[in-house]
C-alpha cells in the first residue's frame, strides 16, 4: 500500500495502491485526511458508519470521497483510518465502511 502525491494543474493529485478495492479505498480517504490536516495529530476517537451504491466502481469512489468531504464540511470528522467492503457481486455495487477518527 502507498500514496504518492503529485503536482496537478486543477486540484491535487495522489497516486494510490493497495492489495484490494478495499485497501484502496481505505487508503483515499486516509490520504484525503492527510490533504486536509497533519494525519498524525488525528485520534481514533469515534467510528462513523457508511453505507454507498453505485453503478460502477469509478462512480463508487467518487461517491465515497464526496461523503468524506461532506462529513468534513458538515460536521469536522477526520478520518483516521477506514476499514472498507465493497462488494461488487451485483449492480449497483455497494460499500460498507467503519471510519475511525474524530
Amino acid at each position: 500500500m502507498g500514496v504518492e502525491p503529485f503536482d496537478h494543474t486543477g486540484d491535487i493529485g495522489v497516486r494510490l495502491s493497495a492489495g484490494s478495492c478495499d485497501e484502496l479505498f481505505g487508503e483515499a480517504a486516509v490520504a484525503l485526511t492527510d490533504i486536509i490536516t497533519d494525519i498524525t495529530t488525528v485520534e481514533e476517537r469515534q467510528i462513523a458508519q457508511i453505507g454507498l451504491s453505485s453503478p460502477e466502481l469509478a462512480l463508487l469512489l467518487r461517491e465515497w470521497l464526496s461523503e468524506l468531504l461532506f462529513r468534513f464540511d458538515a460536521q469536522g470528522w477526520l478520518t483516521r483510518r477506514a476499514e472498507v467492503a465493497i462488494d461488487a457481486r451485483g449492480t449497483p455495487l455497494t460499500l460498507d465502511a467503519r471510519l475511525y477518527g474524530e
